[in-house]
């Protein structure tokens, strides 16, 4: 228990000395706000209230600038806002910006014969996975990109995502978000290997 007017900390930490100014974030069932709070100033009239915006995270504030710096999403990228009691706000960085134009667009699959070991060989049905451009109709051609890696399994439900989830750097949908089509062909290593080696079969199986 916290008797009001007073502050509690641990014992033993380390730590920098207090500032001069506390910072608070406020949730409502409505709104949410950022408080700044004189803490040299017992006078109840040295504070600054400011709403934040619809999921805005608030990072840091200057009580003698009357300013808060906010963390605002947008899609998987964010933007750094400084705001004031005022309610205007100027934009002063895009984090992750690339990630703006990341879609989870529409995975298909694609179904065709291999014959394994010539013309007269094992006839193989294999399943490829394509990942079209968010709004694609099917008119018109799309750039494509082909992934080509050993033993990516034949089907599309195992190992597919269908939620972005975390974009990496070679993510598809980073692909897909800008209006090219993304195509994950099964490459299934039973089928590329031979006695000359367990991935000279690759380029018949493409």
């Amino acid at each position: 228990m916290v008797t009001a007017g007073t502050v509690a900390t641990h014992a033993r930490l380390m730590r920098a000395d207090f500032g001069e100014t506390g910072l608070f974030t406020v949730s409502g069932p409505q709104a949410q706000a950022g408080i700044t709070v004189s803490l040299g100033d017992t006078d109840a009239g040295r504070y600054m209230r400011v709403n934040l915006p619809p999921g805005g995270e608030l990072l840091a504030a200057s009580g003698p600038a009357q300013k808060l710096l906010v963390s605002v999403p947008d899609g998987l990228a964010s933007t750094l806002q400084v705001l004031g009691p005022d309610g205007n706000s100027g934009e002063i960085a895009v984090v992750n910006a690339h990630l703006k134009n990341v879609s989870a667009g529409t995975w298909r699959s694609v179904s065709y014969v291999f014959t394994a070991g010539g013309q007269n060989g094992e006839q193989h049905r294999i399943e490829s996975c394509v990942l079209l451009p968010p709004g694609y109709d099917g008119r018109g051609r799309l750039p494509l990109v082909v992934e080509v890696y050993p033993d990516i399994p034949s089907g599309c439900e195992e190992g597919t995502p269908d939620q972005i989830g975390d974009v990496s750097p070679v993510s598809p949908y980073l692909w897909a978000g800008r209006g090219v089509a993304y195509v994950r062909l099964s490459t299934p290593i039973d089928l590329m290997r031979s006695p000359d080696g367990p991935l000279t079969g690759l380029p018949g199986l493409i």
